[in-house]
């Protein structure tokens, strides 16, 4: 509910734990896929990344008219196969090949996002993780 019709602040989310979900799919680079375990276990990644895939699409939406050049026709290009995604059908969702699909999109959804609020000097709800940055041991 807004205050005298002021508008409703924007809804957050939790970066990390998309991250999480994502990489539950798609495995650790040098590892390989990880096992999507059964029907109930792919079904609940499939709920959780359709639902961080919708949040995603409306706050890179929001986002796309600060990018340019190759970085815009990449926003543009991963909202329209976001977009297709939430078309498909849950019990397509489940199947492992669209779970990575979901997972890939919402990967780069999050980087996309995180890249305009670098750029607005807005902080972006994370910390660098991942095997790049922010593990020990790892290159900064």
């Amino acid at each position: 509910m807004t205050v005298l019709g002021a508008p409703a602040a924007p809804a957050r989310f939790d970066a990390g734990q998309i991250r999480r979900t994502y990489c539950t799919v798609l495995g650790q680079p040098r590892v390989g896929l990880p096992d999507l375990g059964g029907e109930e276990h792919r079904a609940h990644l499939a709920g959780l990344l359709r639902g961080q895939l919708q949040q995603l699409l409306e706050e890179v939406g929001d986002d796309v008219t600060w990018m340019r050049g190759e970085t815009r026709e990449t926003a543009d290009y991963v909202l329209g196969r976001g977009r297709s995604a939430l078309a498909w059908s849950y019990r397509e969702t489940r199947e492992p090949d669209r779970l990575q699909d979901l997972a890939a999109l919402t990967r780069a959804l999050l980087t996309l996002h995180c890249m305009g609020s670098l750029c607005r000097g807005e902080p972006t709800g994370e910390e660098p993780t991942g095997p790049y940055r922010g593990e020990p041991g790892a290159r900064r």
